[in-house]
């Protein structure tokens, strides 16, 4: 179960925190604002001791997050449209706009009332009725009645051949409209009779709206499983011992050449994925570029390759796994970020290969 829950309750569907649920009654918080109210929904707000509750009916799905849960109550209210009724939708009530409700004071109550009723909108205008015996005979006049009006024509300087292929071309023009509005009403006529005649009509769409959510749900959890799939270190790159850290010029040669191979650099990719990505985009940046290099090798490169007898990184196509490694952990990252934390380590280099070189003869003065 995700951390959200798409339920229905009997005045709709809603979405709430998976906490709010218990068995099949769910805590829904007493606040008169409607904006407090997404708030506590969207932080998973734990359920209070004076909440008040309400049965669910149905549940229609879960999600990891509150933007999905939203895109998913969407969905489940498009298909739900059908299974309800007249009845049901003259009494419907939200559970918001009970918790709006508030007890005025004598003194404000006359200061407030007329405020709450500017509030209420007016009733929504009645649908357009389709006329169904509709008879083209009626509609459809004969060219004879079209006629171009005589100022127009010395208006244009036309002639009579002029003028009356015009008038030809308006008359069939309207009458290929007429023609296609006629087909139009039938089509709506024929629908319209199916539904009268076929009781088991709107139970058949009922249930296929049912199966059409639960399909984009299933469809849902499959890309899901997906994606953690092609993200899990244990599933890509464990098949390829890559060898690093690289120790020399030639094993950094080999891997750049190996990495050409797309199979190869989505492999590498998934794997220093999986060493971790540290509180920030430094830390992140600092553990791939250690897992790949030594520091021998490091003091080797600058990132602009602008000292002499020293190579530039920006150039390596590690560069830019680096970068897409990075990116994976924090998708908001800039490249500029990045190459700074890459510049960072590759300066120090010089300083931790002689802290490690001088941790070395220690040991082996002792």
């Amino acid at each position: 179960m995700g951390k959200y829950t798409i339920v229905e309750f009997e005045d709709g569907l809603q979405l709430v925190p998976t906490i709010w649920i218990t068995n099949n009654i769910c805590s829904w918080p007493k606040c008169p604002v409607q904006i407090e109210i997404n708030k506590a929904i969207e932080a998973a707000k734990a359920p209070q001791a004076n909440w008040t509750t309400y049965r669910i009916l149905k549940v229609f799905g879960s999600a990891d997050s509150y933007v999905d849960g939203i895109r998913k109550l969407k969905l489940a209210e498009k298909f739900s449209d059908v299974d309800s009724n007249s009845d049901i939708e003259t009494s419907k009530k939200k559970r918001q706009s009970r918790a709006k409700k508030i007890i005025y004071s004598d003194d404000d109550a006359e200061d407030q009332q007329p405020q709450r009723k500017s509030n209420i909108l007016p009733p929504p205008p009645r649908p357009v009725t389709l006329i169904k015996n509709i008879t083209v005979s009626k509609i459809a006049p004969s060219s004879e009645n079209i006629e171009v009006p005589q100022w127009t024509q010395n208006a244009l300087d036309v002639d009579e051949e002029e003028y009356s292929e015009v008038e030809n071309t308006l008359s069939q023009s309207f009458e290929a409209s007429v023609q296609r509005n006629t087909n139009i009403v039938k089509h709506v006529n024929k629908i319209e009779t199916k539904a009268d005649t076929d009781p088991h009509l709107p139970m058949i769409l009922r249930k296929l709206n049912a199966i059409s959510l639960k399909i984009d749900m299933v469809r849902d959890e499959v890309r899901s499983l997906k994606i953690d799939k092609e993200n899990d270190p244990k599933e890509a790159g464990s098949e390829i011992d890559f060898d690093i850290p690289l120790r020399s010029m030639d094993q950094l040669e080999q891997m750049e050449r190996e990495v050409e191979n797309s199979e190869y650099y989505k492999n590498l990719v998934t794997f220093l994925k999986g060493i971790g990505k540290g509180n920030s985009i430094n830390d992140a940046t600092t553990m791939i570029l250690k897992r790949l290099f030594i520091n021998e090798l490091a003091v080797k490169f600058t990132f602009g390759g602008h000292k002499k007898n020293k190579r530039c990184f920006k150039e390596l196509c590690l560069h830019k796994i680096v970068l897409k490694v990075v990116r994976l952990h924090f998708n908001q990252s800039t490249e500029q970020e990045i190459n700074k934390a890459i510049e960072k380590w590759l300066i120090q280099a010089n300083l931790r290969l002689t802290r490690e070189q001088a941790k070395q003869n220690d040991t082996i003065a002792e």
